[in-house]
């Protein structure tokens, strides 16, 4: 398991965070669950950044859905994820999402 951080990270989402040198989105959805995405664009490869409640690729200004990870912009398309557990006030993750979109 992967320690994300404190179950406080969660009073403010999306936000970006960093693990194991890599950039993720963390989200807390409107019926609880918590999800990481990937913060690697599907499109080419750009920074996925987490901005007014949305997430925005500034290369090419693809934007997703933070409760679902999908493209709002271009159809079929999503942000890679992997689903976040609370446990003892942390939040942890079997396996980060995969990063090779």
């Amino acid at each position: 398991m992967i320690d994300v951080g404190s179950v406080e990270l969660l009073a403010q989402t999306p936000r970006i965070v960093t693990l194991e040198g890599n950039r993720y989105v963390l989200h807390e959805r409107e019926d609880g669950d918590v999800t990481l995405y990937s913060a690697v664009c599907p499109h080419q490869r750009g920074r996925v950044m987490a901005r007014e409640g949305t997430l925005l690729c500034p290369n090419h200004r693809w934007e997703f859905d933070p409760e679902t990870g999908e493209c709002l912009t271009v159809a079929d398309e999503r942000l890679r994820e992997s689903s976040v557990t609370r446990e003892d006030g942390s939040l942890v993750v079997d396996e980060l999402p995969d990063e090779t979109a």
